[in-house]
């Protein structure tokens, strides 16, 4: 399978190979907090980047609710590219999307969520075709990687990011981040272009879907966080606008400010 950055039909791969993988990663990485070492062999595990995991502080029901919003994007991607199920007749890449499309369900996975709360049971076993695993990961990989540097989780090495229990890597570094600006950051780094509604923060930050998480609390973790970037020298900043929450470079966080205060300073 021989593919470019985008295939025949505008679909980004390096993106769609990044959502993926973390679709995959977030399911596994709860089923293993009840099941541990369900997928066998410590190679399994490397393929994804999935090393630590006895040491994974994150809430299973935390994790399958990212995943449900990762699966639903993609579904909403490939549904915009048309044909069946969101694959065109004669797409080279079909098999894999659909694959990846029947994987796991993002109502179930939801649910599933759901039921984690409640201390009620679910079956990991049928939440997820995990007999594609194999079928998908050889697929990702040829794949190109994303464009945008933020998006490199799936490349060589410890790739940067949020890393369990309590770490941040930074080209090649480790920081160590924790509690709530942890959850904060792995939250942002799993979401759609890095952006959440500030309404999901308190299911995936605070792990109360009902709790009434005031501004101040947002405000002041956001706050914290901005400065273990800053103070670390990470180019990364967490920006808050129009009832969302984002993730983005620092540098384009300061050129965007720069454009305000000249055309503050055009009207004067």
């Amino acid at each position: 399978m021989t593919v470019t950055e985008f295939d025949a039909y505008g679909f980004d791969l390096g993106k769609f190979r990044y959502r993926a993988a973390q679709l995959v990663k977030c399911i596994i990485r709860a089923r293993e907090q009840i099941d541990r070492g369900f997928l066998g062999e410590d190679h399994v595990y490397s393929s994804w980047h999935l090393e630590s995991l006895s040491l994974d502080c994150e809430p299973p029901e935390v994790l399958l609710d990212r995943a449900a919003r990762i699966a639903a994007s993609i579904a909403d991607q490939m549904i915009e590219m048309g044909g069946s199920g969101g694959v065109p007749v004669g797409d080279p890449l079909g098999d894999l999307k659909l694959k990846v499309a029947v994987f796991a369900d993002c109502f179930a996975l939801g649910e599933a969520a759901s039921r984690l709360r409640k201390h009620a049971p679910i079956n990991w076993k049928e939440l997820a075709q995990w007999d594609l695993l194999p079928a998908i990961r050889s697929d990702l990989d040829k794949l190109p990687h994303p464009r945008n540097p933020l998006l490199r989780d799936e490349a060589g090495g410890t790739p940067n990011g949020p890393h369990p229990p309590g770490c941040f890597y930074w080209n090649g570094i480790s920081y160590e981040l924790r509690g709530l600006q942890f959850k904060l950051v792995s939250a942002l780094w799993m979401a759609e272009a890095r952006k959440l509604p500030v309404g999901d923060l308190p299911s995936l930050v605070w792990g109360d879907e009902s709790q009434d998480i005031v501004g101040g609390s947002v405000n002041s973790a956001c706050h914290r966080t901005n400065r273990f970037f800053k103070e670390n020298s990470i180019g990364l900043r967490i920006q808050q606008k129009k009832g969302f929450i984002s993730l983005v470079n620092a540098s384009s966080m300061s050129a965007g400010k720069a454009k305000k205060r000249a055309q503050k300073r055009a009207q004067k």
